[in-house]
């Protein structure tokens, strides 16, 4: 599979960016977008293609910049993985370099491999690559994916609700 050029660009600011940036990028971008609008600037086809685009995406935006970057979850995960990767370390390795002296296989190191990304659907996905028995990767998967959901209901639960106005 072939990443285009904004995969690239996207995956590069995810990485190299903390949190917060992360946050203050989507909420500039939000200013800049709703001001361009407002203003009219840069001609028809641009401010059609402006609305267009606020009237698809922008909300996608605006939840990334109010969110949970992205990033604590990536990172909380990564935790969870090696905190689980360490009971079977020693016998992954050791397997590893087995199917690598009788087979002649260059596999890759046995050690986690993490990948945290959007979607083209605006989706945060975390992969997780494992050198360990199918059943036990199973486990793992379970039961991060079940932290990884309470960690979220609590996020939710704490969010601050709006009042309602007052009835005259």
């Amino acid at each position: 599979m072939c990443a285009s050029l904004s995969d690239i660009v996207r995956d590069y600011t995810l990485a190299s960016r903390t949190s917060v940036e992360l946050q203050e990028l989507q909420q500039s971008f939000i200013s800049t977008l709703i001001s361009s609008i407002a203003t009219k600037s840069g001609g028809n086809q641009l401010h059609t293609a402006l609305n267009t685009y606020a009237t698809s995406s922008l909300a996608y935006h605006v939840r990334a910049a109010l969110s949970t970057p992205l990033k604590f979850d990536g990172d909380f995960v990564r935790k969870e993985v090696n905190k689980h990767w360490k009971v079977f370390e020693e016998k992954a390795t050791e397997t590893w370099h087995t199917i690598r002296k009788n087979t002649g296989v260059a596999l890759r190191n046995p050690d986690p491999v993490f990948d945290v990304h959007t979607t083209v659907d605006c989706h945060i996905a975390i992969t997780v690559q494992l050198f360990c028995p199918r059943d036990e990767a199973e486990v793992i998967k379970d039961h991060i994916t079940t932290a990884l959901l309470e960690r979220q209901r609590v996020r939710r639960e704490k969010k601050p609700t709006l009042d309602k106005p007052a009835k005259a």
